[in-house]
């Protein structure tokens, strides 16, 4: 059975003429939808949040909770909980929601906005705006839900002045930029 091949932006995509029931008319228009809902994508950055949670330990050193990430996407490095701001959704309530379906942790009273980072990782075709912002009152215990354990793992409290390696590159320039202030 003959496949279509075709390759656009650096992205090859293959599809066996089969899977157009034997039709390779059918099968190149699947192929060309693909490529234009990939390129639509990725031509506008998305909108995420990240938010540090943020305790003092006994020696009244901030520490911000960090798990390490398991999806392509950063893979292995530490990062905050957060993710996309869905439609219609304001920045502190996805980093309200988030928080919650990440950790499981509750955010008490208002966020405050610390600053945004420009992530673009062409090799995965990933583009994000992502807006950082403080979560000082919480309540509960930071624990990895079953339905997120194959995005990240455990989640861990860390010093501002000891962070772990690799670590999300946004989070370092806010530590620097405010960990004094947290």
């Amino acid at each position: 059975m003959p496949y279509v091949h075709f390759a656009k932006n650096g992205i090859d995509i293959s599809m066996c003429a089969r899977a157009a029931n034997g039709n390779l008319k059918i099968a190149r228009d699947q192929v060309d939808r693909v490529l234009k809902m990939i390129e639509e994508d990725h031509r506008t950055p998305k909108v995420g949040v990240g938010v540090f949670v943020i305790r003092h330990n006994d020696d009244g050193v901030p520490e911000i909770l960090l798990s390490q990430r398991k999806s392509n996407y950063g893979l292995g490095q530490w990062s905050l909980p957060g993710g996309h701001v869905e439609e219609g959704e304001e920045p502190t309530e996805a980093c309200v929601r988030e928080l919650k379906e990440e950790t499981g942790l509750i955010a008490i009273g208002a966020m405050k906005r610390l600053s945004f980072s420009n992530d673009n990782d062409v090799s995965l075709g990933k583009h994000y705006i992502t807006l950082y912002y403080a979560c000082n009152t919480f309540e509960g215990i930071p624990m990895t839900p079953e339905d997120e354990s194959d995005k990240h793992g455990e989640w861990k409290w860390f010093a501002i002045n000891d962070l772990p390696f690799p670590i999300w590159q946004g989070i370092k320039v806010i530590v620097n930029d405010y960990g004094e202030t947290f």
